[in-house]
């Protein structure tokens, strides 16, 4: 089993695979890792944690953040929450309303940045998801939940299959389904925009891998039928 992974000064990258019924489907999804504070950890939509990854973590230092950025990566928060009791949780916008089982977390705003000096982030208005994106300036890295996917040879059968007929295997695009979740095209437009305008060059994704280079030319192709509309 692979473990956290550096993909950068002061980030890490860690994924696992993850059943999501009762039969065997299973999807695999990252978790990336921020160095904050100088010896500080925030753990950005958390994957679930072997004892060894437990370990690996407290030898990176104290895990002060834990987040859930949309509504949908937000499973695993619970068993992180556990296995680090004093990190402060912040989840999407509507998040707790919607699972009261993450009562006691905070929620994530523009207007409150977690770590100022070292994070930039941006809710995206206008898509079902409610995704805060962050960007991390010392490794130029834009951390992406489900607005960016980058799924080639790695992925398992059913994930191969899944993303295939929605068609983002091994392409620059997003699933075909995003185009029904984009709730207001303007506000959308808006904010990715603004996402397009940090100076990122990697692109961290939950689904698929890393893209170490390139990522805002690929940002940009994945939702070119928007932006082009």
């Amino acid at each position: 089993m692979q473990g956290l992974e550096p993909i950068g000064e002061g980030l890490w990258s860690l994924r696992r695979v993850n059943r999501i019924s009762r039969w065997p489907v299973h999807m695999s999804s990252h978790m990336t890792v921020v160095r904050v504070g100088g010896s500080d950890l925030l753990l950005h939509s958390p994957v679930p944690l072997a004892p060894a990854d437990i370990d690996a973590l407290l030898q990176l230092g104290r895990v002060r953040f834990i987040v859930a950025p949309n509504l949908y990566h937000y499973k695993f928060v619970a068993q992180a929450r556990a296995a680090f009791p004093a990190a402060e949780v912040w989840a999407a916008p509507g998040l707790v309303a919607l699972h009261p089982e993450l009562q006691g977390s905070r929620e994530l705003a523009d207007d409150h940045p977690l770590v100022p000096a070292e994070l930039s982030q941006r809710l995206v208005l206008g898509h079902a998801a409610h995704e805060t994106a962050f960007f991390h300036s010392v490794s130029r890295t834009l951390i992406l939940t489900d607005l960016a996917y980058n799924v080639g040879r790695e992925a398992g059968l059913f994930e191969t299959v899944f993303y295939w007929a929605h068609g983002a295997y091994r392409r620059r695009r997003v699933p075909r389904y995003h185009q029904r979740l984009i709730t207001d095209r303007a506000r959308f437009v808006a904010a990715f925009e603004a996402l397009l305008r940090w100076d990122f060059d990697q692109l961290c994704v939950a689904h698929g891998t890393v893209l170490r280079t390139g990522g805002k030319a690929a940002l940009r192709e994945m939702w070119r039928f928007v932006l082009a509309a």
